[in-house]
């Protein structure tokens, strides 16, 4: 697993505020890890939800 990054880092990748990316977590549009009152965020999970159009997560599933 690789390290998982920070809201700051988190707010730079996607060019928003780290106000934002508290929206988009509490939300729950972002794979985001909770450890107590920490957020951090899996850059492999942010990557696919990025791919996916970062419109939610976890992404929808087809029931094809």
């Amino acid at each position: 697993m690789a390290k998982l990054l920070t809201v700051d880092e988190i707010a730079d990748e996607l060019s928003v505020s780290r106000n934002r990316v508290y929206d988009l977590a509490a939300a729950g549009l972002i794979p985001v890890v909770r450890l107590g009152r920490l957020l951090r965020f899996d850059p492999d999970q942010i990557a696919e939800w990025k791919r996916d159009g970062g419109s939610r997560w976890p992404p929808a599933r087809s029931t094809r």
